[in-house]
């Protein structure tokens, strides 16, 4: 708790650098995409940039406590490097097609998995409270995973409107959190595995859109599932 507590003080100080710090990516996104948008697309594919920098100073002082700090750094510039290309490629994908659009979708649902990941080790860390976790966990996935459904509702030309994608995505998320809340586990545990949850939700969302889900795209959902349960009755058992 003592821990949550320092977090929290360390986090208000710096409100002003994360601000500052958001709008330099709002508008770094805007330079990448050579400032070629319209409509949603304001709003929609500077909000991966934003979270990541979000997920980013959240983490800080978990990096530094465990004694790595110079991660910080180099996680800061590939993370942004790559969520730039890939925002960049899915872009694009939407006006004509690209053959690293599949490679795209894959690092997009990897990038979600790891700011999950981040994300969701912030909140277990910080000492929050029951329903504070529970909101959190729906607001996080619901605002994330925004992005990937607009551009793929775009790229496809139907699928409504990716409000309803987005409440799902939360939803199921944030069931599962509650759940953990009240498992025995690690914190580390507990977001990876809200992470692979979030993997697996928004590629089962992105397959059901696109009405080309396979055997083995399924089989890899499966055995994530498996790996996620073995090692929750693995450290509910021996630890």
């Amino acid at each position: 708790m003592v821990c949550g507590l320092q977090d929290k003080i360390w986090r208000i100080r710096h409100y002003p650098f994360l601000l500052y710090w958001i709008l330099y990516d709002y508008f770094l996104t805007f330079w990448v995409l050579d400032f070629d948008l319209k409509d949603q697309e304001y709003l929609a594919l500077p909000i991966l940039i934003i979270l990541f920098t979000t997920a980013i100073i959240l983490n800080i002082p978990i990096i530094a406590q465990l004694g790595f700090p110079w991660v910080v750094p180099i996680l800061s510039f590939l993370g942004l490097y790559l969520m730039l290309l890939t925002t960049n490629i899915l872009n694009i994908s939407t006006v004509r097609p690209l053959p690293l659009v599949r490679a795209a979708w894959t690092a997009l649902h990897l990038i979600y998995f790891g700011l999950s990941f981040m994300f969701m080790s912030a909140i277990f860390w910080s000492g929050f409270s029951l329903i504070q976790i529970v909101v959190f966990s729906f607001i996080i996935p619901f605002v994330l995973s925004y992005p990937a459904y607009y551009l793929l509702i775009n790229e496809l030309s139907r699928g409504g409107h990716p409000l309803l994608y987005m409440f799902l995505s939360g939803l199921i998320l944030a069931e599962f959190a509650f759940v953990f809340i009240f498992l025995n586990l690690p914190f580390y545990v507990k977001s990876i595995s809200l992470g692979a949850v979030f993997y697996i939700v928004t590629g089962i969302l992105e397959h059901d859109l696109r009405a080309n889900m396979s055997k083995e795209t399924a089989t890899e959902y499966i055995a994530i599932a498996l790996l996620v349960i073995a090692a929750i009755f693995y450290h509910l058992i021996f630890f």
